[in-house]
């Protein structure tokens, strides 16, 4: 708009008064045409006029445009049509290339409305085909041809259309990637312009899919096919090849200790373990109780090492040394980043893990419920943190597959904003995109 708008700026300084000449100039045309019909004759329409030569180009320019548009808004040109436009570009003499800079800039607009109708589902049938042919020929030149001059990046682009249906039914198969590739082989695309063309899409969408399974907390065999497809036919990047393993292994973990299989991990050297004692966590942590007493209530907390076996919840402590077996247990709420357990008629303890452990609520959780034969109650209610597919759609669109903080296209998850611990929700106001690195970080706030 403001290139526009100096260009006039301009052209009032160095041309003043051309704007009345040139509509004076259109009005003698219309009214010659009118009049005489096919024996107008431009020079006796223009001698009352005063005039420069630029003024009387960029009239009979503008009059071609609007007279050949008439046309082609309608419909393809007949031939008679065809014939009247040529007629009318030689009554006002105008250069063969400004015509055929028209007729394409013409063509190209019903070009492309037809072909992203045609697009829609991906494929062009051979009636598609042959309108496609008829609006190309009518521009004078083979679909080839014009689709090389005019249309090939705009082609390409509106793949992003076929693309984004994908992601709404959450399929970009290979039956789909075969009609477009076949499309844009008609239109005379290669291949591998097509391929540079949709890689961006394509990334973008694998990214989706991948957060997609991510957040349904299950992997299957079928989904490492597809996504093995989507790397190899679009030759996504090798860092998106690691995220899908580190993602795959993840859930496979997870699938694992939902199975009743926890991590067992390796006894360090100077812990009492017992004989065929197997372990599963191993963290420092803090332990801390409250104590009443005659002055009020006191926080008790002291500095250790936690550890989790398929036996006992063992606390070592040069301060506070404890091991409570899992028969001992009353209550209990596992988190991320804290393990909470009632021991009968005594208070509540609250072990707090120093620094990140992965899938620590799910490990505690299914190594207590494994091992405790006496437990009555799990304090923590069933809430459901599985985000709906139409709800993780509509966020990936609204935060453009992009990390809300830091704009990260890459490791992306699904985060409830309020986490459904504190009572966040599962709606599409509490629920965001963030990469994992600003999601461990908000984590670590909370």
């Amino acid at each position: 708009m403001m290139k526009s708008f100096l260009s006039k700026a301009w052209t009032a300084i160095t041309n003043p008064g051309q704007d009345e000449r040139v509509a004076q100039i259109l009005a003698a045309i219309i009214q010659g045409f009118r009049t005489h019909k096919q024996q107008f004759e431009l020079a006796p329409a223009l001698e009352p006029i005063d005039c420069t030569k630029k003024d009387v180009e960029v009239a009979c320019l503008q009059y071609y445009q609007n007279f050949a548009a008439n046309y082609w808004n309608k419909g393809i040109p007949n031939v008679a049509q065809s014939q009247l436009m040529q007629l009318v570009a030689s009554k006002l003499t105008l250069n063969a290339s400004d015509v055929s800079r028209v007729q394409l800039n013409l063509a190209s607009q019903m070009f492309g409305r037809t072909l992203r109708a045609a697009l829609a589902d991906g494929t062009l049938d051979s009636n598609e085909i042959a309108l496609l042919n008829c609006i190309a020929n009518a521009s004078g030149r083979t679909l080839q041809e014009f689709v090389r001059l005019a249309f090939e990046t705009d082609a390409l682009s509106m793949l992003s259309a076929t693309f984004s249906d994908a992601w709404k039914t959450g399929k970009l198969d290979r039956q789909l990637w075969h009609n477009l590739q076949q499309s844009m082989t008609v239109l005379g695309i290669a291949n591998d312009k097509l391929q540079d063309a949709v890689r961006p899409l394509a990334s973008n969408f694998a990214v989706h899919v991948l957060a997609d399974i991510q957040s349904e907390g299950v992997a299957t065999a079928d989904d490492q096919r597809y996504l093995d497809w989507l790397i190899s036919t679009f030759r996504l990047h090798a860092s998106f090849r690691l995220q899908v393993d580190e993602v795959f292994n993840r859930l496979q973990r997870i699938h694992d200790i939902k199975k009743g299989r926890p991590p067992t991990l390796y006894i360090p050297a100077g812990v009492n373990f017992k004989s065929g004692e197997l372990l599963h966590m191993s963290t420092p942590a803090t332990m801390s109780y409250t104590r009443k007493t005659a002055s009020g209530v006191k926080d008790i907390t002291f500095d250790g090492h936690l550890f989790m076996t398929d036996h006992r919840i063992l606390f070592q402590s040069s301060d506070k040394p404890q091991s409570i077996t899992y028969r001992a247990l009353v209550s209990y709420q596992a988190f991320d980043d804290r393990l909470i357990i009632g021991v009968k008629e005594k208070p509540e303890i609250t072990y707090r893990y120093q620094g990140k452990q992965d899938l620590a609520a799910l490990i505690a959780e299914t190594v207590i419920r494994l091992h405790s034969q006496l437990l009555t109650r799990k304090v923590e209610g069933g809430v459901d943190r599985k985000i709906p597919r139409d709800i993780r759609q509509r966020v990936w669109q609204v935060y453009g597959g992009k990390c809300a903080d830091c704009g990260a296209t890459e490791y992306l998850e699904f985060d409830h904003i309020v986490p459904v611990a504190k009572g966040g929700s599962n709606s599409e106001q509490n629920v965001q995109l963030l990469c994992r690195k600003c999601n461990l970080a908000k984590s670590d706030r909370i």
